[in-house]
């Protein structure tokens, strides 16, 4: 099974057969010119749950997340009925893997869906291309294990159901592209950008390219290596495909592992968070505030779509 990259395997939200992002990736915006800052502790990362950021403390767990996603659900819900739309029973979590007959699933998998999309951004990064060494000589840059793809079904547009979306969309804690998992994008002036012009960034990944070419390779960055192979349909890659970019995504780890690009790239970009989350400590606690308050059930949906309100569910 083909991988789908990390800012492609994001959830969506399906109307009236649409298929809608479910999150926005992280900002990539170039920042503006600033002095570097000091680095911490440069730690060895050898494994991906060894990653964390300083804004990770404000990013939703995976049951704040799944509570975000109810929440939603029953609001919607409501608002439909109460405006005299059908019944709500259509408006369910569905299994559409490769199925043209999708089922509903259980909060379960809905769970275990928002768990391993949670995962990606930490396997599947621009500032260090993919680093997962237990899977690569499995899958390559194959996103895996798969699990199975979970929507959130409203059925067809109509006009009550949008003017619902709409005033949902007003009143969220989010942005109105995030749907089952909240991101670096929804924080406060939408989060610290990758630093990969960062100079000691710059010095590992050279480290990283030398060690790529003396394995035969030649990129650039990590991302260069990532995306030599992109995604095809499920299927049909052939095995000569499939086993050279296996050989490819096996020497990228190793190079990562040997120059330690990834416990690098972790330390330059907390340098720049910790530096945001310094700054931006008054409107991150009121986004916690305004998010508790949305699951706990503290807000309301205007009577009308507000004039700034974009209708829809955010397509990207």
């Amino acid at each position: 099974m083909k991988r789908t990259t990390w800012a492609s395997v994001m959830a969506c939200v399906v109307i009236g057969g649409v298929c809608l992002s479910g999150c926005a990736p992280p900002s990539t915006n170039t920042p503006p010119t600033r002095s570097e800052p000091a680095l911490g502790a440069i730690a060895t990362i050898t494994s991906p749950d060894q990653i964390v950021f300083p804004t990770d403390a404000y990013i939703l767990s995976t049951e704040q997340s799944l509570a975000l996603v109810l929440a939603e659900k029953a609001m919607l819900d409501t608002c439909i009925l109460n405006d005299g739309g059908s019944t709500p029973s259509r408006y369910q979590f569905i299994d559409e893997w490769g199925s043209s007959n999708p089922t509903p699933v259980s909060t379960a998998d809905v769970t275990a869906y928002i768990d391993s999309l949670r995962g990606d951004p930490k396997r599947y990064n621009t500032l260090y291309g993919v680093f997962s060494p237990s899977t690569v000589t499995i899958s390559g840059y194959d996103r895996y294990p798969i699990i199975r793809d979970v929507s959130w079904w409203i059925g067809t547009g109509d006009p009550i159901m949008d003017s619902c979306v709409a005033r949902l969309n007003s009143v969220k804690p989010t942005s109105p592209e995030s749907g089952w998992v909240f991101t670096d994008a929804d924080l406060p002036d939408g989060g610290e950008p990758w630093h990969v012009s960062d100079s000691r960034m710059v010095a590992a990944t050279q480290k990283w390219s030398e060690c790529m070419n003396s394995s035969g390779y030649q990129y650039a960055s990590p991302v260069d290596a990532w995306m030599a192979y992109p995604p095809v349909i499920p299927g049909s890659p052939t095995p000569a495909y499939e086993m050279d970019e296996q050989a490819l995504a096996q020497a990228d780890i190793q190079c990562k592992l040997q120059t330690n690009l990834v416990g690098i790239a972790v330390a330059v970009q907390s340098a720049y968070e910790q530096e945001y989350v310094d700054s931006h400590r008054d409107a991150l606690a009121q986004m916690q505030s305004r998010i508790a308050d949305f699951i706990a059930g503290r807000v309301t949906l205007p009577d009308s779509v507000p004039s700034t309100a974009t209708p829809g569910m955010g397509q990207s």
